[in-house]
């Protein structure tokens, strides 16, 4: 399975804040709500990764592939321990969320059904879904456990926001 074409820009306007997220091949920049920069990180492109801002925009998360975002897992013969998450905090890599190590107990991904031409494996049948919770900072992976019926909630802490930073 072949990607296609990546836009020149793609860009991420948070619903709540306003804080903008410009990504193109060679920087992502972060910008407030009256569009000044805050900070850039170079050579970071977010592809077709879904993007979350913090509220104070100094967290960042780029969640799913490169190439086809949270559609699709590479399997284990070609990835031993898929990254599925960046987490990037002041415009440096905070922590990568790896499909093994952080999400399903050291185990790599178990193909359960169909491989896509490459090596791809459809994510929804691992991962249900990502979410993230600013207030309590905390990043969400609604896991499907192996017989496919339920989902297990498995949390990655994230970095401290500003105020945090400043009440510690």
């Amino acid at each position: 399975m072949k990607p296609a074409p990546f836009d020149e820009k793609y860009t991420y306007i948070d619903p709540n804040t306003g804080k903008r997220v410009d990504s193109t091949e060679s920087r992502t920049e972060v910008f407030d709500k009256n569009g000044a920069s805050l900070y850039e990180i170079s050579n970071v492109f977010s592809g077709r990764r879904t993007m979350m801002l913090s509220p104070d925009g100094q967290t960042l998360i780029l969640d799913g592939n490169y190439y086809f975002g949270e559609r699709f897992l590479r399997s284990p013969s070609i990835t031993e321990d898929e990254v599925v998450t960046l987490i990037y905090h002041q415009g440096s890599l905070w922590k990568e969320i790896c499909f093994a190590t952080d999400l399903n107990n050291g185990k790599a991904i178990e193909v359960r059904g169909r491989l896509i031409g490459g090596g791809w494996l459809p994510r929804t049948e691992y991962i249900a879904n990502t979410s993230v919770n600013w207030d309590r900072g905390v990043l969400f992976y609604a896991m499907i456990d192996e017989d496919s019926t339920t989902t297990v909630d498995t949390e990655i802490k994230l970095p401290p926001t500003a105020s945090e930073q400043r009440q510690q």
